[in-house]
């Protein structure tokens, strides 16, 4: 639960006695219950809508997508650095974003803050790459400027628009190895995109 105080005038005390603070208290925590009903419901659909994409039909994606990367041209397949699972989080930082050149999204940012040691993401066979349309020289900038360590590719074709990840929540989670890929698209809020091998169990 999240107390917030009502005033200054109540942080500081003046003007309000203990009995009237307690109302107010009482009042904020009878609040709860009805309001974890609904959390709870939400919670439920989300988890049956996350369901219900993992269940969509595979597709294969016939198309050879490249990126710059700090080392020169990358393809897809490599970004996902020998491991069976990719997650690509597309970012916006670009011309045209609040904040360019000097800040990214400040969603983006809010997001990339909160990103852990990829060493625990990678035992679990998995691979963490942000993905962009500024240029490797901007991106490299910014990464050490905030203090980011996660892979970060140059989108240099239309991978984000053929991921319908130029708008909405523009995040996309993917699933490949190198000897194939098929994939599935979402059209939740969430635009979505995973890939794995053909026949694979979605996961």
């Amino acid at each position: 639960m999240i107390w917030q105080q009502a005033s200054r005038k109540w942080r500081t005390g003046k003007g309000w006695n203990e009995n009237t603070a307690g109302r107010v208290a009482a009042g904020v925590a009878g609040c709860a219950p009805a309001a974890l009903v609904k959390e709870k419901a939400l919670t439920r659909s989300r988890d049956a809508l996350a369901a219900e994409r993992r269940r969509m039909p595979w597709m294969a994606v016939e198309k050879k997508y490249e990126f710059d990367g700090p080392k020169g041209k990358v393809s897809l397949l490599d970004l996902f650095e020998g491991r069976r699972q990719l997650i690509v989080y597309r970012a916006f930082f670009e011309p045209g974003v609040f904040g360019w050149p000097e800040h990214a999204c400040r969603g983006c940012s809010l997001g990339a803050d909160q990103v852990a040691h990829l060493a625990h993401l990678n035992a679990r066979d998995t691979t963490l790459a942000y993905a962009s349309r500024a240029q490797q020289a901007d991106i490299a900038r910014l990464k050490a400027r905030m203090g980011w360590e996660m892979p970060w590719y140059t989108i240099t074709d239309s991978f984000d628009v053929d991921s319908a990840s130029t708008s909405g929540t523009a995040t996309m989670h993917s699933s490949a190895t190198a000897s194939g890929c098929s994939a599935h698209t979402s059209s939740t809020t969430a635009a979505t995109r995973r890939w794995e091998p053909p026949g694979a169990t979605s996961i």
